[in-house]
């Protein structure tokens, strides 16, 4: 027996074999034999569905393969942190005297999709909202239900697994004030579950992303997204007046950054209920150097 036939035997054993295997063994077998690709991607695949049935009721598992992936997968993209926009809306009610400030969800995947033709971008394939939310709360499921019913993709996470991370070694008091009658909220950042979704866009050909949020934790792996791939195309989508003062400090209204900016400020009518920020000035402030090693990888 050659040794091609008895790498197909031996896969063909291990087919049968595949529900009682460590999956760690399996993925270290050499699967690089030509004539038996097909018999290890339905392992693979086998393995992969007896996890997700081990797995915990709420939790996902997805294929480590990309290549099991659609190649229709979408890749112009809208992501939205809708947290980074609960912020938004609370800080405009403070300034305006307001109890409440909501953003008109519907209205921004409009606005989205019109300011794509407008620009010339591709059309959306999906609008992604990012919720930190507690699933247990009827008021956060309703949020999530008005997202869906808006035209919105969700996302939806744990906000405990949201908040940013303290100093080593201190603890929540330290920070929070436990006595005053309204608790300060621990700083949640939805920038992580972002990043990691822009980083599976760029191993698309011409990807095109617009994000909505003011998180400057965002800048970098935003910049190089653009920089890497000179086909692919990137956009922060946000009020102006509000942004994180860094993006500004970074250049992010220079002309030549890759990085382009639609202004929410000029629609802020009617995303906020007729509140007009249009009228803020934005402070333009000189770029600092920069420069990381890890563009080397």
């Amino acid at each position: 027996m050659t040794g091609g036939r008895r790498a197909v035997g031996a896969l063909i054993g291990l087919r049968h074999l595949a529900t009682s295997f460590d999956a760690v063994f399996l993925n270290a077998y050499d699967f690089s034999v030509s004539s038996s690709r097909h018999e290890a991607a339905f392992i693979e695949r086998r393995l992969y569905k007896r996890k997700a049935r081990a797995l915990p009721i709420g939790v996902q598992m997805q294929p480590r393969n990309p290549a099991y992936r659609n190649d229709k997968s979408p890749q112009n993209v809208n992501l939205v942190d809708c947290n980074s926009l609960l912020e938004a809306g609370d800080s405009i009610a403070a300034a305006e005297r307001l109890d409440r400030v909501q953003i008109e969800y519907s209205k921004l995947r409009a606005l989205l999709i019109s300011e794509r033709t407008k620009k010339q971008w591709a059309q959306t394939d999906v609008s992604i909202a990012l919720v930190s939310a507690n699933e247990e709360s009827e008021g956060q499921q309703r949020f999530t239900t008005m997202l869906t019913r808006s035209g919105f993709e969700t996302d939806v996470s744990s906000y405990r697994d949201n908040y940013v991370s303290l100093p080593a070694g201190r603890k929540p008091a330290d920070f929070y004030d436990q006595n005053k009658d309204k608790r300060e909220r621990p700083l949640v950042s939805l920038a992580p579950r972002i990043t990691y979704a822009l980083g599976l866009l760029a191993r698309y050909s011409e990807p095109q992303v617009i994000i909505v949020s003011h998180a400057f934790e965002l800048y970098w792996p935003m910049l190089n997204f653009a920089q890497r791939n000179e086909r692919a195309r990137v956009g922060l989508a946000f009020f102006g007046s509000l942004l994180d003062y860094r993006w500004k400090q970074g250049g992010l209204f220079d002309s030549e950054n890759p990085i382009e900016f639609f202004d929410l400020d000029d629609h802020s009518a009617e995303l906020l209920g007729g509140i007009d920020l249009s009228g803020r000035a934005r402070s333009q402030v000189a770029a600092s150097p920069s420069g990381s090693g890890l563009s080397r990888l």
